[in-house]
């Protein structure tokens, strides 16, 4: 039986305040037993380590050398961002990014690119009026296709049959089709999911 938990080091909490009590606990280190304080803290203590305890075979993993970046998103602002992607078999490989909400207030933009060194890079939008801190851990649950199919040209025909042309000369409608061609994904067709934030509700009484 394997029990997941929030590693809390007693080594790193110096404010006493924040100590709820202590506990002793034996730590068996290669047939040597060791008596180990502990501070007891809250639950959401916000200390950003994981451990395992194996029931089973009595014993104890810590992974100390967690590389949990973050990434300080300026208000109302679009910033281009690396993230990391943990499946080996995409290196190097192109991968579809679905447009999708972060956490309230921040999104990422749809986009196709190419895994390298375990990174693809992404266009991430802040909408609050606040600077917004996205850990490493938040960005590992983004959500992306490995098999997909990115020729853009029959939904670029599908919009341009849609615009009305007729009195538009020939420079004017060929500008229209440039920008068509440039900014498909974001002209909604029928039976395109809507986008939306929680910036603000509407309600209708009847």
């Amino acid at each position: 039986m394997l029990i997941a938990f929030h590693l809390r080091p007693a080594c790193i909490i110096n404010d006493n305040n924040t100590i709820q009590g202590k506990i002793t606990i034996p730590l068996i280190i290669q047939g040597q037993e060791i008596s180990t304080e502990f501070n007891l803290v809250d639950r959401n203590f916000p200390i950003r380590k994981h451990g395992i305890i194996d029931l089973a075979n009595k014993t104890l993993a810590i992974k100390i050398n967690v590389d949990n970046r973050n990434i300080i998103l300026k208000p109302r602002t679009e910033t281009i961002v690396s993230i990391p992607i943990a499946a080996k078999d995409v290196e190097n490989k192109d991968n579809f990014i679905h447009r999708q909400e972060i956490k309230e207030g921040v999104f990422c933009g749809s986009i196709v690119n190419t895994v390298q060194n375990g990174e693809v890079v992404i266009s991430m939008l802040n909408i609050t009026e606040e600077p917004q801190n996205i850990w490493e851990e938040e960005l590992n649950k983004i959500q992306y296709d490995r098999e997909f199919d990115y020729n853009v040209q029959p939904r670029v025909n599908k919009i341009k049959q849609l615009i009305r042309s007729g009195h538009m000369d020939d420079e004017q409608r060929q500008s229209i089709i440039e920008i068509c061609e440039q900014y498909q994904d974001i002209f909604h067709l029928k039976g395109d999911i809507l986008t939306h934030t929680n910036t603000m509700t509407h309600k209708i009484n009847l």
